[in-house]
This record gives C-alpha cells, structure tokens and sequence, in this order.
C-alpha cells in the first residue's frame, strides 16, 4: 500500500457555518442561508482578455461566473458583494470594463449612504445640471436617458477617509477614467509629482 504526505485530510465542523465545495452553507436565527465559497488557495487566475482565444469564450467566461454566483448566493446583499470582487478579478486578468458609452464612466467617493449618492447623480440627471460632471455629460448627448444610468459599488467600510481617497485613486486609474471618462485628475494622487505616476500606452 502506497501512501503519500501531499494529500490531507480535515474534519470541519461548525453550529454557524460549514463549506460545501464552492458553498458556504450558513445557519443564520433558524434559517439557511447560502453564499459563495472560494477555498485560500483559489487565484481567481481567469484566461487573460490578450489571450488568442475566440472573443465569444472571454464573454461565456464572464457571462457563466456570474451565472454561477447568482445560483449560489441567496440574498442580493451577497451576490452583490462577490459580483464586485468579480469585476476586479477579471480588471485584473486585463478584461475591459463593460460600459453603455466609453467616455460616461465616473469614480467617485461618498462618505453617505451609497443608495442616497446614486439618487443624488438621478436627481442631477433630471434636472440637467451641468454642475456635475456626470448630469453635464447626460446634458451633453442626446441619446442618454436617466435609463442609461448604472451604477457598481467598488468598495465599502473603509477605516479611514484618506483609505477612501486612495481606493478612489485606485480605481480612476486602473478605469482610466481620467483619459477616457469624466473624472477631471488622479483624485488623492493628483498631490503627486507626475514623475510618480507614468500611464501605460492603451490603458
């Protein structure tokens, strides 16, 4: 009988909750509650977009991950959450980011309520005010309607406001929506000498 040191085996067990391969099956005041379940080792090394595999399979790559989340999760607050975590995973492997127009996108940072910020940016639309940088850009065309708006949580619970500043900063460069959208600087980064930050050509 052969016997190996690479394989291991664990007894888990738990009165809360408890992985069953890529479910995290939790007990929550009597009721089971489900999520997504990604075991430490897991990469999230997705086929990278410059890869020379036939476009339709990087969209089925997207399309079946979030299929997948939307099966496995059971409240919207979850499926949300690791949709998020999606999109960097996939920003990561050099996916564009999806977008309706390709100069409409916009970071921003909120220290209020993401709901009441996101019906703040409608309330500007409406009334088409061209104080704002996203109100002025619906203003600005013709075929946008409020309908057009969409808007994604990247992040959440921050520890500090510079913390918030600097994600902010994070996500107007690895979006480029300084170039090719409508934030007007680096955000927190702007601070910086230009020495500091150098583009990459295309991104």
């Amino acid at each position: 009988m052969l016997f190996t040191l690479l394989l291991s085996l664990h007894l888990i067990f738990s009165d809360k909750e408890i992985p069953f391969l890529d479910v995290l099956v939790k007990l929550h005041s009597g009721s089971i509650a489900t999520t997504l379940y990604c075991k430490p080792t897991d990469t999230h090394g997705y086929l990278n977009f410059n890869s020379s595999h036939h476009i339709s399979l990087k969209r089925s790559i997207v399309f079946s991950q979030c299929i997948r989340i939307k099966r496995i999760c059971s409240t919207k607050s979850e499926y949300d959450k690791h949709v998020g975590n999606l999109v960097e995973f996939f920003l990561n492997n050099d996916y564009p980011y999806p977008n309706l127009c390709d100069k409409g996108n916009y970071v921003g940072h909120t220290g209020t309520k993401f709901r009441l910020r996101f019906n703040n940016h409608k309330k500007t639309v409406q009334d088409k005010s061209i104080s704002y940088p996203v109100s002025k850009h619906f203003s600005s065309e013709p075929n946008h309607s409020l309908s057009n708006l969409r808007c994604i949580l990247l992040g959440s619970n921050y520890p500090s406001v510079t913390q918030r500043l600097k994600s902010e900063s994070k996500w107007v460069i690895k979006l480029s929506t300084h170039t090719r959208g409508l934030n007007k600087d680096l955000g927190i980064l702007s601070d910086f000498p230009s020495v500091i930050y150098h583009p990459r050509q295309g991104v």
